[in-house]
Formats: C-alpha cells, sequence, structure tokens
C-alpha cells in the first residue's frame, strides 16, 4: 500500500511541474532619421506581432517567464549610398504603457569606419511586461556629427531569447 501512495504521489507531482521552454524570436522595425536634425530622438510605435510566434512555438504572451533582448543590428536601407559615420551615437528606449522606459540597447561611440550595418550592445534588461503588451513603443536617440540633408532610413533587426510555459 505505501508504494500505491508513493506511485500517486510521484505522479501527481511530475504531471503537475511546468514544463518549460526556451526559443528565440526575431523581429523588424523601421524607422527615419529626419534630415536637417542634428540630435534626432523620436519614438517608434511598434505592433507585437509575437503572437503567432508564440503560438508555433506552443505557448502564449500570457505564459512567458523571461525576455531578453540577444542581439540588434542596424541597417541602413535608404539611401544606398549612406553609412553610418554621420551618427556618433545611438541609444534605443523600450516603453509601453504602464511600464516604465528602460534603456534597451545602444552604441557610444559609433565606429567611423564607413559602416552601413552595426550591432548595438543590449543592456540585458528583462522584457517580460513589455512583450506581454499589445504594443510597445522604441525611442531611438541619435547624436550626429554632421547635418544631413536627406532623411536616412533605417532596419532594426532584433532576436529575442525567451523562456515561457509550454501548454
Amino acid at each position: 500500500m505505501k508504494n500505491l501512495s508513493f506511485l500517486i504521489i510521484a505522479l501527481l507531482f511530475f504531471t503537475s511541474c511546468k514544463k518549460f521552454g526556451t526559443f528565440t524570436i526575431d523581429g523588424s522595425s523601421e524607422f527615419t532619421v529626419p534630415a536637417l536634425t542634428p540630435v534626432g530622438v523620436f519614438s517608434v510605435p511598434v505592433q507585437t506581432s509575437s503572437q503567432s510566434s508564440f503560438q508555433a512555438k506552443g505557448t502564449d504572451a500570457k505564459h512567458l517567464k523571461e525576455v531578453h533582448l540577444e542581439k540588434i543590428t542596424l541597417t541602413i536601407t535608404n539611401p544606398t549610398s549612406r553609412n553610418f559615420d554621420f551618427l556618433d551615437k545611438v541609444h534605443i528606449y523600450i516603453s509601453a504603457d504602464g511600464v516604465a522606459e528602460q534603456e534597451l540597447a545602444y552604441l557610444d561611440p559609433i565606429p567611423q569606419t564607413g559602416l552601413v550595418s552595426i550591432d548595438l550592445t543590449t543592456t540585458g534588461i528583462e522584457l517580460v511586461e513589455f512583450i506581454k503588451k499589445e504594443t510597445y513603443k522604441l525611442r531611438i536617440s541619435t547624436t550626429t556629427n554632421a547635418i544631413i540633408n536627406q532623411d536616412v532610413t533605417m532596419r532594426a533587426d532584433m532576436t529575442f531569447r525567451i523562456k515561457a510555459k509550454i501548454l
């Protein structure tokens, strides 16, 4: 009888344990540094389209345990002749309704070597509360070292590492 009781307790324990999985989700957002702006500070609203990615991984936003930005790369997409030499630094902040703004990533100083794509340093902050929202905002703060005479469009490619309860 003791063995049967132990077996039932062990079975209940192991079937009630939460199973967590870790996976990555890639995202992308485009924004423009306006012409004739020596210091550009602007906000970019981002729709969280990760719900389908969560479903494909067997979870949803309500069951996120950890979310971190693993990598972020900025690439100039227009004009194609432009490089990052006009920027001294870039800082990216994240905010959402009811969640205080935090710095997400930065590069300061930016190498003046003709690069058209740069990898930023991530701050490692926890992003669960931001990603659970329907939308969040990225605020990109740049400092230029020259007046630019045309808009510069950039794409931010991001990879998020996620730990979530698998349903």
